[in-house]
């Protein structure tokens, strides 16, 4: 009897999680002008239990949005809005986290399996108007009748035109918690950082916190990271590769401001002007800013041996057939360098930074061993033969290199580009 009990009960869950999960599934809807991005901290969407976890959104326009999670326990918990985000409103272009300020961590406790996460985006006002009565006294919402509240969700959804909401969806594999890698485990480490560590001289405790944190970003732990990372820096303020480490971190997570000011911050202290100048650039090209990105490319370019003439180049003609027989010659010959750089200047001058980027990122592809340019295929232009008639003058555009201190970000939240490891302690300048 007990046993019958027993696969009754286990049944009757299963069932219940399955039509939860279908409910889920049900509530979808891309047809729509309204965009919701969703997003986290981990790149390869993979966690191990006890692991933490970042979750970010932003809308296209303003908007409504209700940010729900599903753990593989069943759990319907709300994200947002939460204690730090009272309300259900999203402003265009602005990026949301959670946790927000002041909040406790969101900490996956497994068991194995496929974590959920939906954000529901609506312009229509009304449909959450009866959740209100949801109180925010803790850190998140964590819903008794998932079912049921799905089921309500659904309904409501279901009587308002399509092009009035919209959804998104993201996934989490949770898998088992495996021992922590110790420092003098790692495959990364050298064996002797458990004695560089005990050793009281701060230089060298600097190196072992730095190799350390080398190893972390290998292995894409890029929150440890950043802690050994800001260790080498306290101890050893000097240390130019660890400000720049920060940057190449911080960049690989997503967050743009703190990783360009630390690029800032290395700047002429021993890190090639050129190397931070390339990494900045990709900063603005992630956030879409394509005049900026090219700008500071076009200067990594300048500080390169043997391309400084693309500062010094005016082409006079800019027009269509100009442009055309210039990207016929580097299709033919890509290593046509000259040409290539004439382009970019032409494209700059036309105001086409986008176009302009590809060739400068191309120059610097050839120019500098092992980098892999960022965005380059989507910044390729389009090779078109021109009309028969006179081309419109293009406005006059002033070139000026006084940008580095002006970045500001209100673009949507994008998955990182992953710039290069970190350099080698010792060796000489940065690989890329």
């Amino acid at each position: 009897m007990k046993i019958l009990i027993f696969l009754f009960i286990f049944f009757t869950l299963t069932i219940c999680s399955a039509s939860e999960i279908d409910l889920w599934n049900s509530i979808d809807n891309r047809e729509s002008k309204l965009f919701i991005e969703t997003g986290n901290d981990r790149n390869d969407n993979i966690l191990f239990e006890g692991e933490e976890i970042t979750f970010y959104l932003a809308a296209s326009m303003d908007c409504n949005v209700m940010f729900l999670r599903m753990t593989t326990k069943g759990d319907l918990v709300i994200l947002f809005p939460n204690k730090s985000h009272t309300s259900y409103q999203v402003l265009a272009g602005s990026k949301y986290e959670v946790p927000g300020f002041n909040m406790k961590k969101i900490k996956v406790e497994g068991p194995e399996g496929i974590e959920r996460i939906k954000a529901i985006g609506t312009t229509n006002n009304e449909i959450f108007e009866n959740f209100q009565n949801l109180l925010i006294d803790e850190d998140y919402i964590y819903i008794k009748f998932p079912e049921e509240f799905l089921k309500k969700l659904k309904e409501k959804l279901a009587a308002i035109p399509k092009d009035q909401w919209v959804t998104s969806d993201i996934t989490v594999t949770v898998e088992k918690n495996i021992e922590k890698i110790s420092a003098s485990a790692t495959p990364y480490i050298d064996p002797e950082l458990a004695q560089i560590i005990k050793n009281k001289d701060k230089d060298k405790l600097a190196t072992g916190c730095y190799i350390q944190g080398c190893a972390y970003y290998e292995q894409k732990k890029y929150d440890e990271a950043v802690k050994q990372f800001q260790k080498v820096i306290e101890l050893s303020p000097n240390m130019s590769l660890g400000y720049y480490s920060l940057g190449l971190s911080y960049q690989a997570k997503g967050a743009f401001k703190e990783a360009v000011n630390y690029y800032k911050n290395c700047l002429n202290k021993g890190v090639k002007e050129r190397d931070c100048y390339v990494r900045i650039g990709e900063l603005y090209d992630q956030a879409g800013n394509k005049k900026e990105s090219y700008l500071r490319y076009k200067h990594a370019l300048k500080l390169t041996e043997g391309y400084e003439q693309v500062n010094k180049l005016t082409p006079k003609d800019s027009g269509q057939q100009k442009i055309y027989d210039l990207e016929i010659k580097c299709k033919n010959n890509p290593n046509d360098n000259e040409s290539r750089m004439e382009l970019a200047v032409i494209y700059e001058k036309l105001q086409d930074f986008k176009s302009g980027n590809y060739h400068v990122k191309m120059l610097l592809k050839e120019a500098i061993p092992l980098y892999e340019p960022c965005l380059l295929e989507k910044d390729k232009p389009a090779i078109k033969k021109p009309e028969p008639v006179e081309p419109t003058p293009a406005p006059y555009y002033q070139s000026n290199e006084n940008y580095v201190d002006y970045y500001t970000y209100s673009e949507p939240y994008q998955a990182p580009y992953i710039p290069p490891p970190p350099p080698p302690v010792e060796g000489g300048g940065i690989n890329f």
